[in-house]
């Protein structure tokens, strides 16, 4: 009778490249625009509401793609997701740093809010793949903290970038940091495909309705707190800068 092959005990460290590098790296990218979002549309002639509402269009990309991007990461997969998402966020950014003219501006932050959620999801749905149930809170708060990181060194990168090449320098890093990401997301096995109780082929997909229509009342409630929540968080990023400018601080 054959020794059965003890099972290595999971270690975050094997998901560190491929669950949080790419993470850490494009939240630097996103950390250094934030910051300054409201001064480039400002740069670009915008009144005060106006920037504010550029910055709140982040959000807004955010939040209209959340389902959608969700039924797009079930059916390309996680590292098709991460790629795409990576590569387009670098086009948004880089035009940008670009454009010359606040509706473009407009425009563009837009698609980076989708492709912001895009990234978020995929990555979430690689590590519930690859991580044992046991280690999945753990994964999922490390996860966490890797993307606070980029946003903390993120503005403190792109204050040194403005004060050597101008505000649009912090535009092509993070179109820079996306198009890393993304790289660093080929690194990313292919999906997982889930299979049912009894071994069957995996579940056809639902749609964005239907996932409206099944947790509607969680949706109801929690998903309010949430987004009450996430608008108080959401202020300082247009509040702040636009609040610094007015006090005569510069960019960096």
């Amino acid at each position: 009778m054959s020794t059965p092959t003890p099972v290595r005990p999971f270690r975050l460290r094997s998901v560190a490249l491929s669950g949080y590098g790419s993470t850490v790296v494009n939240a630097l990218g996103h950390g250094a625009v934030l910051p300054v979002l409201a001064l480039r549309a400002r740069e670009l002639g915008a009144d005060v509401p106006t920037a504010a509402l550029v910055v709140a269009l982040l959000g807004v990309g955010q939040l209209l793609t959340s389902l959608p991007a969700g039924a797009l990461v079930a059916r390309v997969g996680e590292r098709r997701a991460l790629v795409l998402a990576g590569a387009v966020d670098a086009a948004a950014m880089l035009a940008a740093s670009m454009v010359t003219s606040v509706g473009a501006l407009a425009a563009a932050v837009l698609l980076s809010g989708a492709t912001w959620t895009v990234f978020v999801l995929a990555r979430q749905g690689y590590l519930i793949d690859v991580v044992p149930p046991a280690s999945r809170a753990r994964a999922l708060s490390t996860l966490g903290g890797s993307h606070r990181v980029g946003l903390v060194v993120g503005p403190l990168v792109g204050s040194g970038l403005i004060a050597l090449a101008g505000l649009g320098a912090v535009f092509v890093l993070a179109a820079a940091m996306s198009a890393l990401a993304g790289a660093l997301s080929l690194l990313v096995p292919g999906p997982v495909e889930a299979s049912g109780a009894g071994g069957g082929p995996p579940p056809a997909p639902l749609r964005v309705v239907d996932v409206l229509r099944r947790h509607r009342q969680v949706l109801a409630s929690l998903g309010s707190a949430v987004v009450v929540i996430g608008a108080v968080r959401a202020l300082r990023t247009g509040v702040l800068p636009l609040w610094s400018e007015s006090v005569g601080l510069d960019a960096a």
